[in-house]
């Protein structure tokens, strides 16, 4: 593979492409978030294929989509969940039950890591009536410690040396406001919605 030349690689360099990266995803975002809004406005269903007229052929599109985007990723996101479900395993389970299945690196626990998986895959798919509910508690409690928790208790924690300057005020307000934060969307989309 191509690894450029180190010369071109400087930290400058690394960070605009990454605020590059990010900038363009903003917009593409942004784009389309507005755009569907000034079309369809809050009349938009949370499973966003059943806003689409039944007679059209771009629903039957958007869900063989959809379903080529769900059978593609779920095995990639079960590999880094069970790396993690082993590594949660191997933390609590006496070591001696750990040696009898093969080791933190054995066949057995991985099989029943991924069993554990699947199992709990199909069990919230069967429970579950509403995708947008549960997209929901995913965004509020995933998205806002991988946005504002993980990332500001990383800064705070590990610049300790620094003192409490600039930066690390900052982080640690970010920490904060995502500790406010997460509580509070999981509370509000349990809350009952008012009406038009």
């Amino acid at each position: 593979p191509w690894q450029g030349d180190s010369s071109t690689q400087t930290p400058r360099r690394i960070v605009g492409a990454t605020a590059a990266g990010i900038v363009l995803g903003l917009v593409l975002y942004l784009l389309v978030g507005i755009g569907g809004y000034l079309t369809y406005g809050d009349q938009v269903e949370s499973d966003i294929l059943k806003s689409f007229p039944e007679g059209s052929t771009l629903p039957v599109i958007a869900r063989l989509a959809v379903a080529f985007v769900v059978t593609t990723c779920y095995p990639m996101q079960i590999n880094p969940g069970r790396n993690s479900l082993v590594s949660i395993i191997t933390t609590f389970c006496p070591p001696g039950l750990i040696q009898r299945l093969g080791g933190a690196q054995g066949t057995p626990l991985h099989i029943l890591a991924t069993s554990l998986l699947i199992a709990g895959s199909i069990g919230v798919a069967l429970v579950v009536s509403s995708l947008g509910k549960m997209l929901s508690v995913i965004g509020a409690i995933c998205s806002t410690s991988v946005t504002f928790i993980v990332p500001g208790g990383c800064y705070v924690v590990l610049y300790r040396e620094g003192g409490w300057r600039l930066k690390r005020l900052l982080a640690l307000g970010q920490l904060v406001l995502g500790i406010i934060i997460a509580p509070l969307c999981l509370v509000l989309t349990f809350l009952p919605q008012k009406a038009g």
